[in-house]
């Protein structure tokens, strides 16, 4: 996939999750089915740091180098773990 076809992608995936938490109503958005287990609205919010700390890194990353070709195990990978570091801290 070209890096439009995959920012297109992204874009409809966060539409229809955006389409489908809009239509639940806030009690079982909030709804845990056990006491130590998730409700919908901390999921979404794991997603948010998740993509916030550390998937947009590595999207910058992998487009800075769209034309560089990496061995498995070299700089990239590096740059991702500092990448994720510094983002934690924010």
């Amino acid at each position: 996939m070209t890096p439009s076809e995959v920012a297109g992608t992204l874009e409809a995936s966060g539409d229809a999750v955006t389409r489908l938490l809009s239509s639940l109503p806030p009690a079982i958005a909030r709804w845990k089915p056990a006491p130590r287990e998730w409700c919908v609205n901390e999921c979404v919010g794991h997603l948010i740091e998740a993509e916030r700390r550390a998937f947009a890194g590595r999207i910058r990353i992998i487009l800075d180098n769209t034309n560089r070709r990496w061995r498995h195990g070299t700089r990239p990978r590096l740059r991702w773990r500092a990448m994720t570091a510094r983002e934690t801290r924010r």
